[in-house]
């Protein structure tokens, strides 16, 4: 397997999408990925990665809640992941200590899917662009870029999910 966003052209693609997203002021919406009417980070990391960028991937969505981070350990989009490893090379760690060696320009490319502690689990995600920048929404906040070595989100960074396809 190799790393689908390897290709120079692909990281451009996701990265141009990614402030297209940004530019059109996209709210947090609920299961959603329209740009500049809504998306939730779920489907804004999906939308990014296939619709904008050419993942072949049929995104089927686990049911999730955003009230799950309150109470729940588990998170669904973990574990449609984990689920596909055929589609998603999986880095995620256990926990966040662990996770911290990961967090450097070395290690991460321009269209990982990134997984960060919310609540009690897994349960956000964004699109790695240039270090140390990715693209995420959170809940009344637009679609933004920020710093994945700023604090608020180091210290919350589980790992990161690589899309692949067959050699």
């Amino acid at each position: 397997m190799k790393p689908y966003f390897a290709d120079t052209d692909k990281q451009a693609l996701i990265i141009a999408a990614a402030h297209a997203w940004v530019d059109a002021k996209t709210p947090f919406v609920e299961h959603q990925a329209i740009r500049g009417a809504g998306a939730d980070c779920v489907y804004l990391s999906h939308a990014l990665q296939t619709k904008e960028a050419g993942f072949p991937h049929e995104f089927t969505p686990p049911h999730y809640t955003m009230e799950q981070t309150l109470h729940s350990e588990i998170s669904p989009l973990v574990e449609y992941l984990e689920a596909r490893p055929e589609l998603f090379e999986s880095h995620l760690e256990e926990c966040v200590e662990d996770a911290q060696r990961l967090l450097n320009k070395k290690t991460l490319m321009v269209g990982d899917l990134l997984v960060f502690q919310l609540g009690k689990g897994p349960h956000h995600s964004g699109v790695m662009l240039k270090w140390p920048y990715f693209v995420h929404t959170l809940r009344g906040l637009s679609c933004h870029i920020s710093q994945i070595n700023d604090t608020t989100f180091s210290k919350r960074f589980r790992g990161f999910y690589r899309a692949v396809v067959a050699e």
